[in-house]
């Protein structure tokens, strides 16, 4: 008889998938049960309250969608896309920014819903903004990213707005039986889906929202991120 063992990628695979499928499969999970003082800034009163995965994720995307607006506002063309101490490696807001929501798009959508258009292809984007029709950052050169540039800033703040209202769109109703099939996500490889939605989309917003505000502080601007 031959044993065949699983290799370890994909018994890390199916670890995921086994976990994402104990935890995540019903929307209805409790992921938060928690005694909060100070409620609405009374020391005096205490609630406790209960979030579901889903309710997590929209709550912290839609947090940082708000940070990202409040990291961007006011800024001028030249503050958008200043090269932080000059360096050839390090990218500018106006990418930062662009990239971030070009990764949520490509998530929600393509990923998440087995290859539907993105924001960007259905509402022909590339075109309105001069940018990559395919490319969304990843892997893209330091050159490149630095040399991308926004010209259009009302319509990089529609594609931003179209973005959200797909995100809020999947994330009012989406199918729970989906959320433990495991998808691709190049070059990460492969993931539970909703590993996907929390870690690629709200978990590397963050990330990039923190660089955000150091390019903001060697810029000289006030820090735009509260806890």
């Amino acid at each position: 008889m031959q044993i065949v063992r699983a290799s370890p990628r994909q018994a890390q695979g199916e670890r995921h998938a086994g976990l994402a499928r104990t935890l995540f499969l019903k929307q209805c999970v409790v992921v938060a049960s928690v005694t909060v003082a100070g409620w609405r800034g009374d020391p005096g009163d205490e609630r406790s309250f209960s979030v579901t995965l889903v309710e997590f994720i929209k709550a912290e995307l839609k947090r940082l969608h708000a940070t990202l607006d409040a990291a961007t506002a006011g800024l001028t063309p030249a503050q958008w896309h200043a090269i932080p101490g000059s360096s050839p490696r390090a990218n500018h807001i106006a990418f930062e920014v662009w990239h971030f929501y070009r990764t949520e798009d490509n998530i929600v959508r393509f990923i998440l819903q087995d290859r539907r258009p993105t924001v960007w292809m259905e509402g022909r984007w590339a075109e309105r903004l001069g940018l990559p029709a395919v490319a969304q950052g990843t892997g893209m050169s330091p050159a490149d990213a630095q040399a991308l540039c926004i010209t259009d800033f009302d319509a990089l703040r529609g594609y931003i707005d179209a973005v959200r209202a797909s995100s809020d769109e999947y994330l009012s109703a989406p199918d729970a039986s989906t959320f433990d099939r495991l998808v691709m996500v190049k070059p990460l490889g492969e993931m539970p889906a909703v590993r996907a939605l929390g870690q690629v989309v709200v978990t590397h917003g963050f990330t990039h929202l923190g660089e955000i505000d150091l390019i903001r502080t060697l810029q000289e601007l006030p820090t735009s991120i509260g806890i």
